[in-house]
């Protein structure tokens, strides 16, 4: 009989998901205002401090995709490619249904500043940093926009480029 070396539980990748997952299955039952952390780690199997080695609070479930693909992404148009590989996150395409609109609403403008800091981290000035968080903001507002049309939501860079002209590339 052979023993089970190792990590026991739930393999680190799977728990995120799996979080994401139970989150929305909740957030769709009871609505995304009256869960909690322990609702959703109880519903994933793990402890509610598991939950914080994934997310810091309740509302980085719902940004999970865009949050890595900002963390991860070197430019801005580096981001947009890994979002659209990826897909946006389930819980901005299906923000209604869960009863979630006024958390993403909420949380947009620190989305919007974290981009920022992994994009471009030292705007120099007061106007320069007020611009830069705009359009930040713009881009967030354009992933939640394209997040919410659902299968029909076409490629991120042609809405990007629809909504915001080509500026947001660099050109």
């Amino acid at each position: 009989m052979s023993q089970r070396k190792g990590r026991i539980g739930r393999p680190a990748a799977s728990s995120r998901v799996t979080l994401e997952e139970a989150a929305g299955e909740l957030a769709l039952e009871q609505g995304w205002d009256a869960i909690s952390v322990n609702d959703i780690a109880t519903r994933a199997g793990v402890s509610r401090s598991s939950f914080f080695n994934y997310f810091t609070a309740k509302s980085d479930v719902l940004w999970s995709t865009f949050d890595e693909a900002a963390e991860t992404g070197t430019s801005l148009v580096d981001v947009v490619e890994r979002l659209q590989l990826a897909g946006p996150p389930a819980a901005l395409t299906h923000a209604e249904a869960m009863g979630a609109q006024n958390a993403i609403a909420e949380t947009a403008l620190s989305r919007a500043r974290r981009l920022l800091r992994h994009i471009a981290p030292h705007p120099q000035g007061a106007g320069e940093r007020i611009r830069a968080e705009m359009g930040a903001l713009g881009v967030v507002l354009v992933v939640v926009d394209w997040a919410g049309d659902g299968v029909t939501r076409g490629a991120l860079a042609e809405r990007m480029d629809a909504v915001l002209g080509t500026q947001w590339r660099g050109e």
